[in-house]
């Protein structure tokens, strides 16, 4: 009897595991599965690319929303007024223009520099100071609309002073006068500034 019931026991697990093999498993698996999760929270929407590369400015043409209108002259293959994306740097503005000539003197720019609308970039030759004051002969250069490449053509402002003044009147507002702006931009003593006195404004 003993033997008997052993064969049974054995009989009944391989009737079992014979069933396991044979039933259809589709019944295991959930009607649907959990959706992916998304980067996007809860009222957040992704910002659209910009998929629209720089063009030359033409007047009256309409313009995407956000562009930069910014002026590239001097010591490049292609000077002229260009149309460039939002986000858009120095660099990206250069590379519009066909890039500085063998000429051009690269290590006097930023090319890291996030433009803004009406920036004027100036390639200056190799031994040549900057750009002709704008607005012609004896035009004052406004401290609170400059561009850097415009700052540096004052006197005892280089790159390093301009990208300061740039800094300071768009971290901390416009200059009220030219005394606030030589107290609030170092390196802006008495002297100096008696020598910029009769170049710049600010309104």
């Amino acid at each position: 009897m003993g033997r008997s019931f052993s064969l049974a026991i054995l009989g009944v697990f391989l009737l079992g595991w014979i069933t396991y093999q044979l039933w259809p498993r589709a019944q295991w698996l959930p009607e649907r599965w959990p959706e992916e999760p998304t980067l996007e929270e809860p009222g957040e929407t992704l910002p659209e690319p910009q998929d629209w590369a720089p063009f030359p400015y033409r007047r009256g043409a309409p313009l995407p929303p956000g562009a930069l209108v910014v002026d590239v002259q001097g010591e490049v293959d292609r000077p002229g007024v260009y149309v460039l994306p939002p986000g858009s740097r120095w660099a990206d503005a250069l590379e519009a223009a066909g890039g500085i000539t063998e000429k051009g003197e690269r290590a006097s720019l930023n090319q890291a520099l996030p433009l803004r609308d009406g920036d004027l970039i100036w390639v200056p030759a190799k031994g040549e100071g900057g750009p002709p004051p704008v607005g012609g002969p004896g035009a004052k250069v406004n401290l609170n609309r400059a561009s850097e490449a415009e700052l540096q053509t004052l006197p005892h402002i280089g790159p390093v002073r301009a990208a300061r003044i740039v800094g300071e009147r768009e971290g901390k507002g416009p200059f009220k006068s030219l005394e606030d702006f030589a107290r609030r931009v170092s390196g802006i003593g008495p002297k100096i500034l008696e020598e910029l006195r009769s170049l710049v404004e600010v309104p």
